[in-house]
């Protein structure tokens, strides 16, 4: 009298006999065992991936809003070259386009944009007084706002320089 439970054959006298089983058993055995880490891997490399994913896209995102802050900076310094000064209307759009600057940069570019600001509200200042329809003003005064556009536009032409290379660092794209 035996009794048989799976593999194991259990015998009257209190012996344990093992029965062989065959291959294709074991060779399930052992890949039922392997199933769960693989996955468990799998599911950790497409976590990693999103996550990588996300980052690209958030990395994107801030390039974008960034060069839209460089693109306005850059034409607010082409139309001061352009004019010679600095128009009405391109001071409201400098501050538009770069109001986010300080949420997106460090505090080098908001000292650099605000620096960018003054001197253009300066050379929209002489740029106005040095116009036909303006109040008159003398010829000293007059003497010392040519100089002081000439001075001012030298500085702007060197801007597109300085403004690259500020901009540089944080406009790359680092996988």
């Amino acid at each position: 009298q035996h009794v048989t439970i799976d593999s194991i054959r259990w015998s009257p006298n209190a012996r344990i006999i093992s029965e062989p089983q065959p291959v294709y058993k074991t060779v399930i055995d052992v890949l039922s065992a392997l199933l769960t880490p693989l996955i468990a891997l799998i599911a950790t490399y497409i976590a990693y991936q999103q996550h990588r994913t996300a980052r690209l896209q958030l990395q994107n995102d801030l390039y974008e809003r960034r060069l839209k802050i460089y693109k306005a900076l850059r034409q607010f310094i082409g139309s001061a070259i352009q004019h010679c000064g600095i128009l009405d209307e391109d001071l409201p759009m400098f501050i538009q386009g770069t109001s986010e600057s300080s949420f997106l940069f460090g505090d080098d570019v908001a000292k650099y944009l605000n620096e960018i600001f003054m001197k253009g509200a300066g050379y929209n200042y002489i740029y106005n007084s040095l116009r036909l329809n303006s109040p008159p003003i003398t010829e000293e005064e007059r003497a010392n706002h040519i100089k002081t556009r000439h001075e001012l536009t030298k500085w702007f032409s060197g801007q597109f320089e300085r403004s690259e290379k500020l901009f540089c660092t944080y406009m790359k794209i680092v996988e």
